[in-house]
C-alpha cells in the first residue's frame, strides 16, 4: 500500500462567479481521502489570464487556507495545456491530480483514482467518458472527429479520454522533460506509456456560468494536437499526392486512348472541376506544411510556455532540464 502527498491542480479561466464554491466541494473531499493514503495534501490553483475576478477569489483561499492553497496567476492567456506544465512545474506531492474547476470532473471520484493509485502497480489513472453530457451534436461530431484522428496518431487509444487524472510523481517528472512549447497533455501522458488504469466518467453540469470552450477552441486545439503530436498529417498529404498522381495517370491513358482511337476528347467541365479540386488539394497540403512550419518557428525560439505576473505559496521545483 502507498501512501503520499496529493497535490490537486486546477487549471482556471473566468471562474470567478462560482469557484469558491466548487473549492469547498474540492476540499470537503479531499479532506476526506484516507490517512493511509493520502499524507497531507496542496491545492495549485492556476489563473489563466482570467479578465474577471478570479485572481481575487485565489487570493482570499489562499489567506484562509494558506496550507494547502498554492495559487499562480499568468501575465495573459496562454492556454490550458501551460496551466497544467505550470502546475505540474510547482507540484510537490508524490501523485498529482489534474481537474477543472466547474465541478463538470466530479470530486468524490478522486477517492477511486487515489485507491488505485495505492494499492501499488499503477502511475496513472485516466478518467474516461461515459457520456458527453448537453453538448450540442455539432461539438459531439467535433470531438468525436478529433479523437479519432489523434488516437491514429499516437497508435494508443484516446477516444473518450479527458484531462482529469491522476500522476504518480515519476510520471510527472517524465513528462516535465518534454519540452514542447505547444504540448497536448492527455496524448502525451498517453504516450508516455506508463502503467494506467482507466475509470469511466460522468460529466456533470457546470455549477455555475458558461463554458469557454467552443467548437472553435476544439478545433484550435485539434490543429495544434494533430500537429504538434504527430506527423501524420504530413503522411495523409503525401498519400494524397500518389492517389491524384494514379487518378492523373489513369485519365492520361484513357485520353489518350480515345485519341489513337479516333473519339474526340470531351469533357470540358469536368477538366475545370478537375482543376478546381486538384488546387483545393494543394491549398490545403500547403496549410498543413505551413502549421508544420509555425510549429517549428515557435519550437526553435524557444520561448517560455507561459509567464507568472503574481504566485502565492507557490515555488517552482527543480527539474533535471532546468539544472
Amino acid at each position: 500500500m502507498r501512501q503520499g502527498k496529493l497535490t490537486v491542480i486546477i487549471p482556471l479561466y473566468c471562474e470567478g462567479e462560482h469557484f469558491r464554491e466548487s473549492f469547498t466541494v474540492i476540499r470537503e473531499v479531499v479532506d476526506g481521502l484516507p490517512a493511509s493514503q493520502v499524507a497531507g495534501w496542496e491545492c495549485i490553483l492556476v489563473d489563466d489570464g482570467s479578465t474577471d475576478g478570479t485572481w481575487e477569489v485565489l487570493n482570499n483561499l489562499a489567506a484562509q487556507y494558506p496550507e494547502q492553497v498554492r495559487a499562480l496567476r499568468f501575465s495573459r492567456n496562454f492556454g490550458k495545456e501551460a496551466a497544467i506544465r505550470a502546475g505540474l512545474e510547482h507540484a510537490t506531492g508524490d501523485l498529482a491530480i489534474v481537474m477543472d474547476g466547474d465541478l463538470q470532473h466530479p470530486p468524490e471520484l478522486m477517492a477511486d483514482m487515489v485507491n488505485l493509485w495505492a494499492a501499488g502497480g499503477i502511475d496513472v489513472v485516466n478518467t474516461v467518458k461515459a457520456e458527453r453530457g448537453n453538448e450540442s451534436l455539432l461539438y459531439r461530431l467535433g470531438v468525436y472527429g478529433f479523437n479519432f484522428l489523434m488516437t491514429r496518431a499516437a497508435g494508443r487509444h484516446l477516444v473518450g479520454d479527458s484531462d482529469y487524472k491522476l500522476l504518480d510523481r515519476k510520471v510527472i517528472d517524465a513528462f516535465l522533460e518534454l519540452r514542447e512549447r505547444r504540448a497536448f497533455f492527455r496524448g502525451l501522458v498517453n504516450w508516455m506509456g506508463f502503467r494506467g488504469a482507466n475509470l469511466p466518467l460522468h460529466i456533470r453540469e457546470r455549477a455555475a456560468g458558461k463554458t469557454k470552450f467552443n467548437v472553435k477552441n476544439l478545433v484550435r486545439l485539434g490543429l495544434t494536437a494533430l500537429t504538434s503530436f504527430s506527423t501524420i498529417a504530413l503522411h495523409f498529404v503525401t498519400i494524397l499526392g500518389f492517389l491524384f498522381a494514379g487518378a492523373s495517370f489513369l485519365l492520361g491513358v484513357y485520353t489518350f486512348g480515345a485519341w489513337l482511337l479516333g473519339g474526340a476528347v470531351e469533357g470540358f467541365t469536368t477538366m475545370i472541376l478537375l482543376q478546381l479540386i486538384v488546387g483545393s488539394v494543394i491549398m490545403v497540403a500547403l496549410g498543413i506544411i505551413g502549421e508544420y512550419l509555425s510549429i517549428i518557428y515557435t519550437e526553435v525560439k524557444g520561448r517560455p510556455p507561459y509567464f507568472l505576473a503574481e504566485s502565492i505559496h507557490a515555488e517552482k521545483r527543480t527539474t533535471h532540464h532546468d539544472e
